[in-house]
């Protein structure tokens, strides 16, 4: 007898049991339902009950650079499920608006393009400090971060010796979301004529208390005087120009 023309689901011959496929998969569809709640992620089984008590058991120490960094090194494996999105990630931000943004430091690991990609980028809302100190960023780089609107409870943008240039002034001019700065470093930053006068333009940033423009260079002395009379500016209190190039 052919098997492929067999439609039960099982099959005696002697006293051995032969199960179809469709009985297997039907049985394993079952057995899979009645599972608790879980999902396969990296090749191991994480269980939304097991993760979301991890999640806890970190926010539940005392809020500070090492717990910050232990939870950002949990939540790279966080599984891309609603139920981390609907439940996990509210909770997070409940707990972290308690702690001084200057803590949430976000990990310079996030800013992969695969992972701005995914769900993933998600994460970036719970980030309130960029920091990249790499000459190898550069303005091209920071133009695809900075367009994320996942980044605008940002409060800090620190770009120090960054290849910003003018592509990275022009993508601080258009990130209107990041209407929540109030720190903007961008000391050795390779900034000339043209990416000083987009700043000025930037009035979104009008929040922003603390500027370093150290080792800027100004082609002429209006330009100097154009951004020094920038509208959002005014609010400054901290404004560094050391070593900047004015000409006389």
């Amino acid at each position: 007898m052919s098997t492929g023309r067999l439609k039960a689901d099982r099959v005696e011959v002697g006293s051995t049991v032969r199960r179809t496929r469709g009985s297997c998969a039907r049985d394993a569809g079952e057995r899979s339902s009645k599972r608790w709640r879980g999902l396969l992620h990296g090749g191991v089984r994480v269980r939304s009950e097991e993760y979301f008590g991890e999640v806890r058991s970190i926010l539940a120490r005392t809020p500070s650079a090492a717990t910050w960094s232990t939870l950002c090194a949990t939540l790279e494996r966080a599984p891309l499920r609603p139920w981390f999105f609907d439940q996990v990630l509210p909770y997070i931000h409940s707990v972290l608006e308690r702690w001084p943004s200057a803590l949430r430091v976000l990990p310079v690991e996030w800013l992969r393009a695969q992972t701005l990609r995914t769900p993933h980028a998600a994460l970036l809302t719970l980030a309130r400090v960029l920091e990249v100190h790499d000459v190898r960023f550069t303005g091209e780089r920071l133009a695809a971060v900075l367009g994320r609107q996942e980044l605008a409870g940002l409060t800090e943008l620190d770009l120090e010796t960054c290849r910003v240039g003018e592509r990275g002034a022009r993508a601080i001019l258009e990130a209107t979301h990041l209407e929540h700065l109030e720190r903007l470093d961008l000391d050795s930053t390779h900034l000339r004529n043209d990416a000083l006068l987009m700043l000025t333009r930037c009035e979104h940033l009008s929040g922003v208390r603390e500027v370093d423009l150290s080792y800027s260079h100004f082609s002429r002395p209006e330009d100097a005087l154009s951004l020094a009379r920038a509208p959002w500016l005014a609010g400054v209190c901290v404004l560094r120009l050391r070593h900047c190039s004015i000409p006389e």
